[in-house]
């Protein structure tokens, strides 16, 4: 897909470093050491087709990572460099996201967002995403 010069195509698993950079500048995204170039590899290889990267000449502008439990759909990860905001590239890649999922069977998706992140709880919302508040995440590292 092109749109104003941005083309939204596979994330692959050459794009880890240009990926990476992205998510690290901005504040919303939180990484891991699991957020590495090998889990990275994996995780495009077991869900086809979910994440994807928007790209301006050679310049990576966006990137969404999306895959399944073979139930519920999850986002993780979907960042938009500061000087491309608000010009339809996020919800792009949400859509495409969400296409790839529903095009495996999948109906429902969750997103998990900072509690102090005003300008990702905003974007969500005018997408149409609910915010829950009748559960809570527990999880668990091991490491």
């Amino acid at each position: 897909m092109s749109r104003d010069g941005i083309d939204i195509r596979p994330l692959r698993a050459e794009d880890f470093d240009a990926a990476y950079a992205l998510w690290r500048a901005m504040d919303a995204v939180v990484l891991r050491t699991d957020d590495n170039p090998g889990m990275f590899g994996k995780f495009l290889e077991r869900n086809p087709g979910c994440c994807s990267a928007a790209w301006r000449g050679g310049l990576l502008v966006g990137a969404v990572m999306a895959g399944h439990d073979g139930r519920r759909g999850y986002l993780y990860h979907l960042a938009v460099a500061a000087e491309y905001r608000r010009q339809g590239v996020g919800r792009a890649l949400v859509e495409q996201a969400l296409t790839a999922l529903h095009e495996q069977g999948i109906s429902k998706y969750h997103v998990f967002v900072k509690h102090n992140s005003r300008t990702a709880a905003s974007f969500w919302s005018k997408l149409g995403w609910e915010l829950r508040e009748d559960i809570q995440v527990n999880s668990l590292s091991m490491h």
